[in-house]
């Protein structure tokens, strides 16, 4: 049988836990405003790219130009993808330019990102 004692402390980890999380995902959040990831890829000469770059790529540099534990955790995925022009890229980017993305953090948070992606001389 569990104590009123014993549900007490699980609920007040669970609160602690999910605070932390909240403040941790806020910080991140912060980092994001302001950042430009940078991508090189392959691009033919009008800025077509020899293969796309998704949601897993972008999550994957994120990672590599700005270290955060965050990026990998299971809740964290890119949300949507927009365009100079504010027109909504479905699935793949397939060519350069500049882009900012939205990624779920936690359920609550969500960063933006700019992203510019040139092409690899």
């Amino acid at each position: 049988m569990i104590s009123d004692e014993e549900v007490e402390k699980a609920e007040q980890k669970a609160k602690a836990d999910k605070e932390l999380k909240m403040n941790v995902a806020k910080a991140a959040q912060e980092e994001l405003e302001g950042f430009t990831l940078v991508i090189k890829r392959k691009a033919g000469p009008e800025g077509n790219l020899f293969g796309g770059v998704g949601a897993k790529a972008i999550v994957t540099e994120l990672d590599k130009q700005l270290p955060n534990k965050l990026w990998k955790s299971k809740g964290v995925k890119i949300v949507s993808v927009v365009d100079e022009a504010d027109k909504k890229v479905k699935g793949d980017i397939k060519h350069v330019g500049k882009f900012s993305a939205s990624i779920n953090l936690t359920s609550d948070t969500v960063g933006k990102i700019n992203i510019s992606l040139e092409a690899e001389k």
